[in-house]
């Protein structure tokens, strides 16, 4: 690890990648990766990209990170008993980010089991049952849940 000083800026790590140009005959093309504390930040960012910081003839432009791309992957399943369509509903959990399942048919006590379907997964929702009194109310069909992908970052 190199540790100099460049004005009041304290450089902690100095990388640099020659890149392929398109026309090499003409120019060299260089990515440099300059590490300072958080703290230097902006004033490295002024002192590096000012033009009396680098040889005569050396055009500094700076290189930003392409923001990801990623897109959401949402999918809706009608279950007709998530019971007997695990297996379908696993599948889906490995190729989406969201999965939206329609007639799960699961009482309260049980809707819990979802969060068990995939380690990567959440899942929020209600059951359509009513489970106050000692005979069960309202259909165990009709009921939504979700499956969320949980990142951790």
């Amino acid at each position: 690890m190199m540790e100099s000083n460049r004005g009041d800026v304290k450089v902690v790590d100095v990388k640099c990648t020659k890149l392929k140009s398109k026309f090499e005959s003409l120019y060299a093309s260089f990515h440099v990766s300059i590490s300072v504390d958080s703290a230097d930040m902006k004033r490295a960012i002024e002192l590096f990209m000012a033009a009396e910081s680098w040889p005569m003839g050396v055009f500094v432009k700076r290189f930003f990170k392409q923001k990801m791309t990623a897109k959401l992957r949402i999918c809706t399943f009608n279950c007709r008993s998530v019971k007997s369509s695990i297996s379908e509903v696993k599948r889906l959990c490995n190729r989406h980010d969201v999965v939206l399942l329609q007639e799960h048919w699961l009482l309260p006590h049980d809707i819990s089991s979802l969060n068990d379907i995939h380690s990567e997964f959440l899942s929020v929702g209600l059951s359509a049952v009513d489970t106050s009194k000692d005979i069960l109310v309202g259909r165990p069909y009709g009921t939504k849940r979700h499956l969320l992908r949980v990142y951790i970052l």
